[in-house]
Order: C-alpha cells, then sequence, then structure tokens
C-alpha cells in the first residue's frame, strides 16, 4: 500500500501525487463512457496536476481509491468547500473507474473518506450533490447513509451546463448511529 490513509480488506485511501497523473488520466479516458455526463473529471496531465493543486487548499481533502491486491487507482472520492465553524459541514464527490466498478471498491472509498470526515476533520455534515438520472451514485449514497434531503434545480456547471442536483446528506451522529466508529 503506497502511503494509505486510511484502510479496508480489499481498499485503501491514499493522497493523490504528481506521479499518478498517466495512470488517473489513463482511466478517466477509458472510463468516459461511464464517468459522462455525471463526472468530468481531468482527462490531461496538465488538468489532472491543477486538480490536486486544490487540494492544497484547507477546504479540500481529496483521496484516491486504491485497490490493496495490485495497488491499482479503481476511483476517487473528494471533500470540497469544508467549512468548520458553526457550519463543520463538506460536499463529497466520487467517481469509479471502469473495470473496477461494481465491485465494492468505490463504497469502501466512500465510506473511509466519511470516517475521515467524522473522526478527523469533526464534521457535522457531510453532503452529495447528484444529478437525477445517476442511479449508482444514487444506490452508493443510499448504501453510506445518506438521505435525499431535497432538489436544487441547475445547482453546479458540468460540462459547461447548468444542471439539476438532487441532495443527499449525512450527518456525524446518524452516521455513528449506523454503528461507525
Amino acid at each position: 500500500m503506497k502511503r494509505a490513509v486510511a484502510t479496508r480488506p480489499g481498499t485503501y485511501l491514499r493522497k493523490p501525487a504528481a506521479g499518478d497523473a498517466r495512470e488517473f488520466v489513463r482511466h478517466v479516458q477509458t472510463s468516459a463512457d461511464h464517468l459522462l455526463p455525471w463526472v468530468h473529471a481531468a482527462d490531461s496531465p496538465t488538468a489532472y496536476r491543477a486538480g490536486i493543486g486544490r487540494g492544497n487548499r484547507p477546504d479540500v481533502e481529496q483521496f484516491l481509491v486504491c485497490r490493496r491486491a495490485d495497488d491499482a487507482i479503481v476511483g476517487f472520492v473528494n471533500l470540497n468547500n469544508i467549512f468548520m465553524g458553526s457550519l463543520q459541514s463538506a460536499a463529497a464527490g466520487w467517481a469509479g473507474f471502469v473495470p473496477h466498478t461494481g465491485r465494492g471498491h468505490l463504497t469502501d472509498g466512500v465510506e473511509m473518506a466519511l470516517e475521515l470526515a467524522f473522526t478527523q476533520l469533526r464534521l457535522h455534515r457531510v453532503e452529495a450533490n447528484i444529478q437525477p438520472g445517476n442511479e449508482r451514485s444514487r444506490a452508493l449514497a443510499v448504501r453510506c447513509g445518506f438521505a435525499l434531503e431535497g432538489f436544487s434545480p441547475r445547482y453546479l456547471k458540468i460540462g459547461g451546463e447548468w444542471r439539476d442536483h438532487e441532495r443527499w446528506a449525512i450527518l456525524a451522529e446518524d452516521w455513528r448511529a449506523r454503528g461507525r466508529t
């Protein structure tokens, strides 16, 4: 395992590094049909390096989801717009890469990111904004304990278009009630 920040039996989280650009971009390009229109991830080394540069900001935590068997990058989870103070919240975003989808790695990755959010960052709320029709992300949110809270028309600009999103969230006390540490 390379620089793991959290582990599960078959999966681990780690921070992205500049040396991951080639593998990450290859996965994004191979997974284009799976990712689009939901996610527009870095599809060039330049875009990748710019993206991980955001991870140096205090309001962003970025993680690569990796398979323990061979250290392959199988997806990513980000905690964006981290607010402390009286809000103590973040917005989560995630995506998995083919051919690794449907094997539980991304679910593990989101669960580990939630654990870090609620224990190390001491957040109270993690939100996920998911486009209607993105059934895989909706199902992942449900598996991880998120609850649907509402609908936001034209909420985020993705791929040059303002897109509707459903607002899903999980609170620290609900996460703990599910038997998490």
